[in-house]
């Protein structure tokens, strides 16, 4: 993937989507640094936050995910998005750029030590 496509991932037509799991994903994370629960959100958000997350826990054995693979969750998800990925590699991308983004989001805050809205769980 490279920074073309990453741009596209957010700018493209699952682009809300996108920028919402990234605010899910930094929230989650606070949660769990919390020692808190991640909010009751949907099925396809919760999904696509566990798999930017890789949190195969939530994933593969919770009874109600029940996932046999991250590419079968990552299918899940994106059969819900306006604009459904077609390939593993294109889902792949897709959910890599997002956890970029988290990553980076995350970095800024421990970097800059301000709280950012979704850091109260």
């Amino acid at each position: 993937m490279n920074l073309m496509d990453t741009i596209d991932v957010f700018n493209g037509p699952n682009g809300t989507f996108a920028h919402e799991t990234v605010k899910r994903a930094l929230y989650a994370r606070a949660c769990e640094s919390n020692d808190r629960a991640w909010p009751a959100w949907s099925k396809r958000e919760t999904v696509a936050v566990a798999i930017v997350l890789i949190s195969r826990e939530r994933l593969l054995y919770d009874e109600d995910m029940g996932f046999r693979t991250l590419p079968e969750a990552a299918r899940f998800v994106s059969n819900t998005l306006l604009h459904p990925l077609g390939t593993d590699d294109e889902m792949k991308g897709f959910f890599a750029a997002i956890r970029a983004r988290v990553d980076a989001e995350h970095f800024d805050v421990v970097w800059d030590g301000e709280p950012r809205a979704y850091s109260n769980c």
